[in-house]
């Protein structure tokens, strides 16, 4: 398992695994994205937000990186920061994390979140990282709380997906320390 930062020559590899990743979730049981099931998935304006988001420095609005778990030629997770629209939030990137169901519980999480970090640790302009995850999904949030992140707030009945009423765990790294 190669894990790095997506280029734009591979951000169609990218955009491949995410419609892959969306198929599984719509399997499950429960949600675990916001999204719910079964929904469309625009190609074309997925691989347009990356691209626009990955020649942005972070320095400004917008910025976005996206990070890939390759296993031969394909991508089966992936790790992405983005920045808010506003230029005084470009020092904090907002976390995404999903592994396709086949490599789920192989590391490959772990592997994303710490190149990730060690990304964000690196980059003078990057200090803090936030996320939201869903409060029924233990196992992701006991990986955030693993790498040092903590709760900083919970929104009961924050999304209604596929008639689930979902609480979303709202959490947060500084990078810095």
């Amino acid at each position: 398992m190669d894990v790095r930062l997506v280029t734009a020559d591979e951000v169609d590899v990218l955009v491949a695994h995410l419609a892959r990743q969306l198929e599984d979730d719509s399997r499950l049981r429960e949600p675990v994205s916001p999204r719910g099931r079964f929904r469309e998935f625009d190609r074309a304006q997925a691989r347009r937000r990356r691209l626009d988001g990955w020649k942005r420095d972070t320095t400004e609005a917008s910025w976005a990186r996206a990070w890939g778990a390759w296993d031969g030629e394909a991508i089966v997770g992936h790790a992405e920061l983005h920045a808010s629209e506003l230029p005084t939030a470009s020092h904090r990137g907002t976390l995404g994390l999903a592994v396709e169901a086949h490599a789920r519980r192989r590391g490959v999480a772990t592997a994303l979140m710490t190149a990730l970090l060690d990304w964000a640790r690196g980059d003078e302009n990057v200090s803090w990282i936030d996320l939201g995850v869903f409060a029924n999904n233990p196992v992701a949030e006991a990986l955030y709380r693993g790498l040092g992140f903590h709760e900083i707030g919970r929104t009961h009945d924050c999304f209604r997906v596929d008639g689930f009423v979902i609480t979303d765990i709202s959490m947060t790294l500084n990078v810095d320390e």
